[in-house]
Protein backbone atom coordinates (compact mmCIF):
# COMPACT_ATOMS: atom_id res chain seq x y z
CA UNK A 1 0.00 0.00 0.00
CA UNK A 2 2.88 2.36 0.73
CA UNK A 3 4.10 1.99 -2.82
CA UNK A 4 0.69 2.73 -4.35
CA UNK A 5 0.47 5.95 -2.36
CA UNK A 6 3.82 6.98 -3.85
CA UNK A 7 2.37 6.50 -7.34
CA UNK A 8 -0.54 8.82 -6.55
CA UNK A 9 1.67 11.95 -6.71
CA UNK A 10 2.32 11.59 -10.49
CA UNK A 11 -1.44 11.01 -10.90
CA UNK A 12 -2.20 14.28 -9.08
CA UNK A 13 0.34 16.13 -11.26
CA UNK A 14 -1.29 14.78 -14.42
CA UNK A 15 -4.74 15.81 -13.15
CA UNK A 16 -3.40 19.34 -12.55
CA UNK A 17 -2.04 19.43 -16.11
CA UNK A 18 -5.36 18.14 -17.49
CA UNK A 19 -7.26 20.83 -15.59
CA UNK A 20 -4.93 23.55 -16.89
CA UNK A 21 -5.25 22.33 -20.50
CA UNK A 22 -8.06 23.51 -22.75
CA UNK A 23 -11.14 21.30 -22.58
CA UNK A 24 -11.44 18.55 -25.19
CA UNK A 25 -14.06 18.48 -27.91
CA UNK A 26 -17.33 16.90 -26.81
CA UNK A 27 -17.20 14.22 -29.46
CA UNK A 28 -16.19 10.59 -29.18
CA UNK A 29 -12.91 11.27 -30.97
CA UNK A 30 -12.16 14.29 -28.78
CA UNK A 31 -12.82 12.38 -25.57
CA UNK A 32 -10.77 9.42 -26.79
CA UNK A 33 -7.90 11.77 -27.58
CA UNK A 34 -8.15 13.35 -24.11
CA UNK A 35 -8.10 9.96 -22.39
CA UNK A 36 -5.13 8.80 -24.47
CA UNK A 37 -3.27 12.01 -23.67
CA UNK A 38 -4.05 11.59 -19.97
CA UNK A 39 -2.80 8.00 -19.89
CA UNK A 40 0.39 8.75 -21.85
CA UNK A 41 1.16 11.74 -19.65
CA UNK A 42 0.69 9.63 -16.51
CA UNK A 43 2.96 6.94 -17.89
CA UNK A 44 5.61 9.54 -18.71
CA UNK A 45 5.53 11.09 -15.25
CA UNK A 46 5.39 7.80 -13.38
CA UNK A 47 8.13 6.12 -15.45
CA UNK A 48 10.95 7.20 -13.09
CA UNK A 49 8.96 5.78 -10.18
CA UNK A 50 8.47 2.43 -11.93
CA UNK A 51 12.13 2.32 -12.97
CA UNK A 52 13.24 3.07 -9.41
CA UNK A 53 10.99 0.33 -8.03
CA UNK A 54 12.31 -2.14 -10.61
CA UNK A 55 15.94 -1.32 -9.76
CA UNK A 56 15.41 -1.59 -6.01
CA UNK A 57 13.50 -4.84 -6.44
CA UNK A 58 16.22 -6.30 -8.64
CA UNK A 59 18.96 -5.28 -6.20
CA UNK A 60 16.85 -6.42 -3.23
CA UNK A 61 17.38 -3.20 -1.30
CA UNK A 62 15.63 -2.32 1.93
CA UNK A 63 12.19 -0.76 2.11
CA UNK A 64 13.81 2.39 3.50
CA UNK A 65 15.91 2.81 0.37
CA UNK A 66 13.01 2.12 -1.97
CA UNK A 67 10.61 4.49 -0.24
CA UNK A 68 13.31 7.13 0.23
CA UNK A 69 13.99 7.19 -3.50
CA UNK A 70 10.27 7.40 -4.25
CA UNK A 71 9.85 10.29 -1.81
CA UNK A 72 12.79 12.06 -3.46
CA UNK A 73 11.16 11.61 -6.86
CA UNK A 74 7.84 12.90 -5.52
CA UNK A 75 9.46 15.99 -4.03
CA UNK A 76 11.18 16.75 -7.33
CA UNK A 77 7.95 16.21 -9.27
CA UNK A 78 5.99 18.46 -6.92
CA UNK A 79 8.57 21.25 -7.09
CA UNK A 80 8.82 21.16 -10.88
CA UNK A 81 5.03 20.97 -11.27
CA UNK A 82 4.56 24.02 -9.05
CA UNK A 83 7.23 25.95 -10.93
CA UNK A 84 5.72 25.11 -14.31
CA UNK A 85 2.07 25.61 -13.35
CA UNK A 86 2.57 28.98 -11.66
CA UNK A 87 4.91 30.46 -14.26
CA UNK A 88 3.55 32.92 -16.80
CA UNK A 89 6.31 32.31 -19.33
CA UNK A 90 5.78 29.77 -22.08
CA UNK A 91 9.40 28.62 -21.68
CA UNK A 92 8.40 27.18 -18.29
CA UNK A 93 7.31 24.00 -20.06
CA UNK A 94 11.02 23.25 -20.42
CA UNK A 95 11.01 22.74 -16.66
CA UNK A 96 9.79 19.21 -17.25
CA UNK A 97 13.25 18.46 -18.63
CA UNK A 98 14.55 19.23 -15.14
CA UNK A 99 12.27 16.51 -13.81
CA UNK A 100 13.40 13.87 -16.28
CA UNK A 101 17.08 14.76 -16.05
CA UNK A 102 17.08 15.22 -12.28
CA UNK A 103 15.37 11.99 -11.32
CA UNK A 104 18.56 9.99 -10.58
CA UNK A 105 19.86 12.76 -8.33
CA UNK A 106 16.50 13.16 -6.58
CA UNK A 107 16.25 9.41 -5.96
CA UNK A 108 19.78 9.30 -4.56
CA UNK A 109 19.11 12.27 -2.28
CA UNK A 110 15.89 10.62 -1.13
CA UNK A 111 17.79 7.44 -0.22
CA UNK A 112 20.39 9.43 1.71
CA UNK A 113 17.68 11.34 3.58
CA UNK A 114 15.76 8.14 4.31
CA UNK A 115 18.86 6.44 5.70
CA UNK A 116 19.65 9.51 7.80
CA UNK A 117 16.15 9.85 9.26
CA UNK A 118 15.15 6.18 9.37
CA UNK A 119 15.34 6.18 13.16
CA UNK A 120 12.22 8.39 13.24
CA UNK A 121 10.08 5.74 11.58
CA UNK A 122 9.31 2.58 13.46
CA UNK A 123 8.77 -0.46 11.27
Amino acid sequence: MRYLIQLAIPFIAVIAIAVAAPPPEMTAAGLQSAVESFVLTYLAFSAPHWIWMAITCYLETSDTSCLGGLVGLNVLLTCVALIVLFSVSYEAANGWLIYFLGTPIAAALGVVAAKRFSFLVSE
